[in-house]
């Protein structure tokens, strides 16, 4: 995708670091274009300077990027040493995706574009078909694969704009769909030849200088002038050792040591062999500038402003001893010039940590989309969904797996060819093909025993795995409670408020009256339940992602039937009278105190009789301050013996009678479980409106978790299974029990 210039940021910015890889796409123009058919070569434009809209898949958070594109931002040494020419950013193909590369130093950055002299492959059949197509006109379109490393971020703007301030392109694709239209092929009059070194002793020419500078101001300088600084401060500090001042004397001191440096790096200079070729000549001139500089504490954009500028040593070397003459802290003041007076935070991430995290949104990906199982499957259960505000990760999983939608890492792209032995080389730096199974047990039991990201990732994975299923489920027990928060395993009370205070009359000398309010308190507790299980080595090794969703898959399973029994014990404890209320010690369901179920011997199957009658009483309930409730039912609960009756009740009929009428249909839903054996039947309240049974987990959790108890064996790798749930009554004014019949 393009790369874009850059905007100046508002004074409410920050940075970050960001290894993630991503595209910008653009256009190759096929007419007038550049290409030699001769020697397959063809100028292209990497960017233009356009602003792309990115969104996050997961959050739906949108923001424009922008790419600066100047020297001290781009990173050109990849591109500069042959980067490769993909076949869309297929990056696990290998050498079979491969249509050709970028020609080594032709990278450079000219008014503002990114531009490079691409060459195409004479073995590769696409790239044959693509040097026609060129030839022939035809418009191409090329992406980009780029990393950010470090990007300042504009809060202010709508959406908010981060500008990239360091960043690397990796490799070139052609691509089917252009994100700028402007970019094209450079005309043949204006195309400048590729940069080659001269010979003899002349001096290099502009586009000389240009290419070594590009590839002076990566990471070979950087690495360059990390080691003459380190030379520096060891000498520093061996001549130091026994000049130490007074803490009075210790800026003067400091300036001297920075002479002393700098004359060093002159003697180094004037020694150095500079009369060979001159692209070493340049060489030579901006590795020292970059040392001096470093070596001064001078600002990075002062450094690269004088190479850049064509400023001899001897001129920078005056410069920098003008600016220790001033004072430190001039020069400091002189590094934040450019921040406009403005305040600004960096926030610098470290770029194994995003990788970690695409590595993890990657292997979560691959298990998700392994089985092509829905964890949605009825409407239903979409509308419970939809209604909780929830996400469907698996069938968004499919989607960003298909190609359908981006991830929420672009780096993540990368890994998704990737299996969990690869993985683990990877996030063990390894280096090689892994051919046989011994070579792959070896590298998982190393990863997995060792301080690599690789345990963190793979056990983050299965629990968002089990999550992504367990999370959509909706389990009978749910559907008629509610969810209240547990902060420990003490029991916690939970209180129902009563009515708000009737309104008095107010008395002639213009008094109001204090009104009272009367609560109910119960309580509820969590209580931890846990097992253990294994993944098996055969399984890992050999990476059948579907059957570790498979396994993850039965345990939420597992886990939402254990919820449902665990509930349902509760619910049918004494008989089918269900808990002893802490309020009055009755039973939920009590005929005769609580006037919420049917008399002995009085039950009967869903009618609209017995509906109706169990209705009347629903309404007959009264608050804590003796008022009318007047709640209406909104489900009826069965058993599979009442199941059939209880759906005739909610469903819609055009009778011919008036008699024939069903009053209760669109009124009632329907739900049914297993875990109710007899022929009782139940009508509850909206849950929400006046909930009679709660449950919850621990800390505010929203369902159980993994961990490893036993890293990778001959066993496989051994796991625990954690989960800390609870459940109880706290009211009975809003549900009714008939025994049936």
């Amino acid at each position: 995708m393009p790369s874009k210039t850059s905007d100046a940021p508002s004074r409410n910015e920050s940075t970050e670091e960001d290894s993630e890889i991503r595209h910008r796409d653009m256009t190759i123009s096929g007419a007038k274009n550049t290409y030699d058919a001769k020697t397959r070569t063809a100028d292209v434009m990497i960017s233009t300077g356009a602003a792309v809209r990115r969104r996050d898949m997961w959050s739906g958070e949108e923001w424009d990027e922008v790419l600066d594109i100047s020297p001290k931002s781009v990173r050109l040494a990849r591109l500069n040493a042959g980067a490769p020419l993909l076949d869309g950013h297929n990056y696990h193909d290998g050498i079979d995706s491969m249509l050709g590369g970028v020609i080594p130093g032709t990278a450079r950055i000219e008014d503002g574009k990114l531009l490079a002299r691409i060459q195409l492959s004479r073995g590769s059949a696409k790239a044959v078909r693509l040097a026609q197509d060129l030839a022939d006109g035809i418009r191409m379109n090329v992406s980009a694969g780029y990393r950010t490393h470090r990007e300042v971020r504009n809060t202010r703007s709508s959406p908010e704009t981060r500008t990239a301030v360091d960043w690397e392109p990796l490799e070139v694709s052609i691509a089917p769909i252009a994100a700028e239209a402007d970019a094209y092929v450079r005309q043949h009059e204006s195309t400048r030849a590729s940069p080659t070194a001269s010979k003899g002793n002349a001096m290099p020419n502009k586009s000389e200088k240009t290419r070594v500078r590009n590839e002076l101001t990566a990471d070979e300088i950087r690495k360059r002038a990390a080691a003459e600084q380190s030379a520096s401060k060891k000498e520093d500090d061996a001549e130091d050792q026994d000049d130490m001042a007074d803490d009075e004397d210790e800026e003067g001191e400091d300036k001297q040591q920075r002479s002393t440096s700098l004359e060093r790096t002159r003697t180094r200079s004037r020694s150095a062999d500079t009369s060979g070729n001159p692209v070493e000549v340049e060489r030579q001139r901006v590795a020292e500038i970059m040392a001096t500089g470093r070596e001064a504490r001078m600002p990075l954009d002062v450094i690269e402003r004088a190479i850049k500028d064509d400023v001899t040593i001897d001129a920078f070397r005056a410069q920098v001893i003008t600016a220790l003459a001033r004072g430190e802290a001039e020069i400091k003041g002189a590094a934040g010039a450019g921040n406009g007076g403005g305040a600004s935070f960096e926030v610098i991430r470290d770029e194994t940590q995003g990788r970690a995290e695409a590595m993890q949104e990657a292997m979560l990906i691959r298990v998700l989309s392994s089985r092509r199982e829905p964890a949605v499957r009825t409407p239903e259960q979409a509308e419970w969904v939809k209604m909780r505000g929830l996400t469907d990760q698996v069938s968004a999983a499919w989607r960003i797996y298909d190609g359908h939608d981006k991830p929420r890492y672009d780096r993540t792209r990368q890994y998704l060819g990737m299996g969990l032995v690869e993985i683990a080389a990877e996030c063990l730096n390894h280096r090689g093909n892994i051919r046989t199974p011994a070579q792959a047990y070896d590298i998982l039991q190393r990863a997995f025993h060792s301080t690599s990201d690789f345990p963190a990732i793979f056990e983050n994975t299965l629990n968002k795995t089990l999550l992504a299923r367990y999370q959509l489920a909706m389990p009978t027990y749910r559907e008629i409670s509610v969810e209240r928060p547990f902060n420990d395993f003490r029991p916690h009370p939970q209180v129902r408020a009563g009515d708000f205070p009737q309104p008095q009359p107010v008395t002639e000398t213009g008094e109001l009256r204090y009104g009272t309010t009367l609560d109910s308190k119960e309580t509820v507790s969590v209580l931890p339940y846990g097992v253990i299980f294994s993944i098996s080595r055969h399984m890992i090794v050999n990476d059948e992602m579907g059957a570790i969703d498979q396994i993850l898959g039965s345990a939420g399973d597992a886990v939402l039937i254990f919820e449902n029994t665990t509930f349902f014990t509760m619910f049918r404890a004494n008989a089918g009278a269900g808990p002893v209320l802490n309020q009055d010690t009755r039973n939920v369901y009590d005929a005769t105190n609580h006037g919420n179920a049917s008399a002995a011997g009085a039950g009967g199957v869903p009618s609209v009789a017995s509906i109706g009658t169990a209705r009347a009483a629903m309404r007959a309930q009264r608050s804590l301050a003796g008022n009318f409730l007047n709640v209406p039912p909104r489900i009826i609960l069965t058993g599979p013996a009442q199941e059939t009756a209880a759906d005739q009740m909610v469903t819609a009929i055009s009778p011919t009678l008036t008699t024939s009428v069903n009053p209760f249909s669109g009124r009632l839903r329907s739900v049914s479980d297993a875990n109710i054996t007899d022929t009782s039947w139940y009508l509850f309240a909206e849950p929400g409106a006046l909930p009679n049974f709660v449950y919850g987990f621990l800390g505010g959790a929203t369902g159980p978790r993994i961990r490893t108890e036993e890293p990778f064996g001959l066993q496989g790798v051994r796991m625990s299974l954690e989960h800390d749930y609870g459940c109880g009554a706290i009211d009975y004014r809003g549900t009714y029990r008939n025994a049936g019949a």
